[in-house]
């Protein structure tokens, strides 16, 4: 099994307990191939520190990805002249500052600390903010957050074939294809930012039609906003050429505010139903279909009703269906939801299957609780079909 598991944020206890699942698991005879972390490991929560010491000491096979905030440190590190010009250290306000309280937890690191503290707000901090030197991180730490990868590929045998699974921190570009995006170190990132683009717009689905925010004849680098780190924003028009992609960066909590009121004119209906019929709160992932009517609800069919009543499914793709394209495992561990952790094997997906591990961060089911493990149903998976979610035991 490989397991997928979202943006962490240094929330140390419902990791723990995603850890237990998953041992729990293995030692009922699934075995783990690897772990796939999808970036933001650290920031906003209280023990960024746990966080990386605990992950570094798996002895499963792991791919580390790089999230938005690793990228932000980073550059803070490397001092990148440009972005320090043109933005300051966004890496501090953004949860940066927690990230040093967590890992110099002692008296005598007070005064570093102290000094840093102010630099919670970007628009009070001032230059002092920009220096790293003097605040160089334990090497343990600075080696680990540099040595993330930005993107990553599995091709998983499937029914004679295999289903390739693309997994970014952020949505990958509307504009580009996913092999255009598929880069490794920060240096590669670097150069693929670098390479000239003749247009740069917003793709507004209700329309479509490209809207470009700059000149569309004047070439414009690649900013590091308007990357995959970055991306909020569906390919509604094309998918993904195949590909399924697991992303993070937008907390699932947050899509009925941000799609539903702020970007609700660039929706059509087919694709709003998706975002109005998802309990945000419910700690699931987003699953994304272009396929018209998609959206969750208690039953596809009368056949299913008693199922549905007897365990609490809740089913996806009612409507005339759509290929599964996207799958967002960030459900807001930092803001008070759950951490996923999210299985791919090949005996599962043949069965139509997505094994999920949810650890809650508030309520009934947070405080040293298992893990619920749930499992979601895919029909058809990578063509018309509906998609359930049973909920199994805690």
């Amino acid at each position: 099994m490989i397991w997928v598991i979202g943006d962490i944020h240094g929330m140390f206890d419902p990791l723990k307990r995603l850890f237990a699942g998953i041992r729990k698991r293995e030692y009922d005879g699934e075995a783990v191939e690897k772990i796939i972390f999808i970036g933001d490991y650290m920031d906003r929560g209280p023990s960024s520190r746990e966080v990386i010491d605990y992950i570094l000491a798996l002895e499963y096979e792991t791919v580390f990805l790089a999230g938005n905030h690793e990228d932000m440190a980073i550059r803070f590190f490397e001092q990148d002249e440009k972005y320090l010009r043109d933005f300051g250290n966004q890496w501090f306000p953004n949860g940066g500052v927690d990230t040093y309280e967590s890992i110099f937890d002692a008296p005598e690191y007070g005064e570093m600390l102290a000094d840093i503290q102010k630099c919670r707000d970007p628009f009070i901090s001032g230059d002092h903010c920009d220096t790293f030197k003097g605040r160089e991180l334990p090497k343990k730490y600075e080696d680990f957050i540099r040595g993330v990868r930005y993107t990553h590929r599995e091709e998983i045998p499937f029914n004679g074939t295999t289903l390739g699974v693309s997994f970014f921190h952020g949505l990958p570009r509307w504009d580009q294809t996913l092999s255009e995006q598929r880069v490794v170190t920060y240096a590669q990132f670097e150069e693929y930012r670098k390479q000239e683009r003749s247009y740069y717009g917003l793709y507004t689905p209700a329309t479509e039609q490209f809207h470009p925010t700059r000149e569309r004849d004047r070439p414009w680098p690649l900013s590091i906003e308007g990357s995959f780190l970055w991306g909020r924003v569906y390919n509604y028009r094309d998918g993904y050429g195949g590909d399924i992609v697991i992303h993070g960066h937008t907390p699932t909590l947050g899509y009925e505010k941000y799609f539903l009121t702020r970007r609700r004119e660039n929706l059509v209906e087919d694709y709003a139903s998706q975002f109005e019929s998802y309990d945000a709160g419910g700690g699931l992932p987003f699953l994304f279909s272009r396929g018209k009517g998609a959206g969750y609800s208690q039953r596809c069919s009368s056949r299913e009703d008693a199922e549905s009543e007897s365990s609490r499914n809740a089913f996806f793709n009612c409507g005339e269906g759509g290929a599964l394209e996207a799958i967002n495992v960030d459900t807001g561990a930092v803001f008070g939801v759950a951490l996923t952790a999210l299985g791919l094997s090949t005996e599962t997906l043949e069965q139509g299957q997505l094994p999920l591990l949810t650890a809650f961060t508030s309520g009934n089911n947070a405080a040293g609780r298992r893990p619920l493990a749930r499992t979601i149903y895919v029909r058809a998976l990578g063509s018309p079909g509906n998609v359930a979610i049973r909920k199994e035991r805690r």
